[in-house]
């Protein structure tokens, strides 16, 4: 059987058919050096945000991290992903995209003033005078794993959220009929 294996493949059309097989293996095997990296690492897109899987595991990491001393440090990833801790980062990470593309819209912006009085007036960050202390800002900034790039972005999306929550919230206005109903019930 091998003897008639290799007289068959001595043919020009199989040497070809080998030839397309091995090609296609091994542009198949490596076509994520021709795409380019990070095309593949996204895990959900949000109208023109891509959210990556390096974002998602932070965020997972971070849920753990905040959840684990309720467990008693007994809380890993398998049990996270079980509890369904990596679904709910994902969702919040959607969440935020969403909450984002819609403050963008609005243009609602926050100034660089306000990102520092907010900075200065963290509790965690000043010293026994009251004043700002820089020290305490830097070993925030290391225990939570988080460049001062990161922890500025993220104040700023919190009080654009803050903005967003407060315009909504002014807008609203209960219904006199509701309002009437409530109070004579009360």
């Amino acid at each position: 059987m091998l003897q008639s294996i290799r007289s068959r493949a001595s043919s020009w059309v199989i040497k070809i058919l080998f030839l397309v097989l091995i090609l296609a293996f091994g542009v198949w095997g490596i076509e994520d050096i021709f795409r380019g990296p990070g095309q593949r690492s996204t895990v959900a897109t949000v109208g023109s945000t891509s959210i990556s899987v390096a974002e998602l595991n932070s965020e997972f990491r971070r849920q753990v991290d905040r959840l684990r001393p309720m467990f008693g440090g007994q809380l890993d990833t398998d049990k996270a992903r079980q509890l369904g801790l990596l679904d709910r980062s994902l969702d919040m990470l959607v969440g935020e995209a969403l909450l984002q593309q819609e403050i963008k819209r609005l243009g609602i912006a926050v100034p660089d003033d306000a990102i520092r009085q907010r900075i200065a007036a963290l509790p965690q960050l000043k010293n026994e005078a009251g004043l700002f202390d820089p020290r305490r800002f830097e070993l925030l900034l290391r225990n939570s794993g988080r460049s001062e790039g990161e922890f500025i972005a993220g104040l700023r999306q919190e009080l654009t959220r803050d903005q967003l929550a407060g315009t909504i919230a002014a807008g609203i206005r209960t219904p006199s009929t509701l309002a009437d109903t409530v109070y004579r019930f009360r």
